[in-house]
């Protein structure tokens, strides 16, 4: 889910700005910097419907997407039953055993967020496509 927040940054005076003129120097600093923005933020939240991009790291075990700054890994255990076995290891893609789905680098996939892992540098998931109206949306994103 998409936020719109105002931020602010601290604006950082070095002691040797201290002193009698203190308050000019810091009105001149807030009309020099850019000290307030407002930004549109990006928080996925547990059982939330997104639409991804494969990102080509296809294993036996499943398969990476990307939506954004966001890696969702979809395992094989959260795939539906024509495809839990359905893993090709020439062409690095799961096909259904009615070959009509492929889910291969590119591809568009609408998934659910089964849980969240948010660190400093990253935002992980793990995600599924085994409920109604989940799985392939487009045959090529890019």
């Amino acid at each position: 889910m998409f936020f719109l927040k105002q931020l602010r940054r601290e604006l950082l005076l070095h002691p040797m700005h201290f002193g009698p003129k203190l308050h000019d120097i810091i009105r001149l600093r807030l009309i020099e910097e850019n000290n307030a923005y407002r930004a549109i933020l990006f928080r996925p939240f547990k059982n939330e419907v997104l639409d991804a991009v494969v990102t080509g790291r296809e294993t036996p075990l499943g398969f990476f997407a990307e939506v954004g700054p966001l890696q969702v890994f979809v395992s094989r255990h959260a795939m539906s039953t024509d495809l839990t076995e359905g893993y090709d290891h020439e062409n690095s893609a799961w096909i259904s055993q009615d070959r009509e789905v492929e889910i291969r680098k590119g591809v568009g996939v609408r998934l659910k967020i089964m849980g969240v892992s948010i660190d400093v540098t990253e935002i992980n998931a793990i995600g599924t496509i085994k409920d109604n109206y989940l799985g392939v949306i487009s045959a090529d994103m890019f």
